[in-house]
């Protein structure tokens, strides 16, 4: 698999594809004309790996988001009692 092809797929620059390639998440082969051939099984797997993390983080944030706004209602539903039982009681507002 070609730089441009592998730059394309994963959608990083070619200082980070170097990155990758010097840590070892991506495999390459150097062909006899110095050009390297990047293992496309490293590439995928490697694009995949990164969209499951967006995915998650993505998960994480509604759920995050979802909780505030029940701790809301909830709190909103609570002040609404109140208010009702000052009503009902008789209780004259402060």
């Amino acid at each position: 698999m070609f730089a441009k092809d592998v730059l394309r797929v994963l959608q990083v620059s070619r200082p980070t594809l170097t990155k990758y390639v010097k840590t070892g998440i991506i495999r390459v082969h150097v062909m006899p004309n110095g050009h390297y051939d990047y293992n496309e099984e490293d590439v995928y797997k490697f694009q995949k790996l990164d969209s499951q993390e967006v995915f998650e983080d993505t998960v994480s944030l509604l759920h995050c988001y979802s909780m505030k706004l029940y701790e809301s209602r909830r709190r909103l539903r609570k002040i609404k009692e109140a208010i009702e039982d000052d009503e009902t009681s008789g209780t004259p507002p402060a």
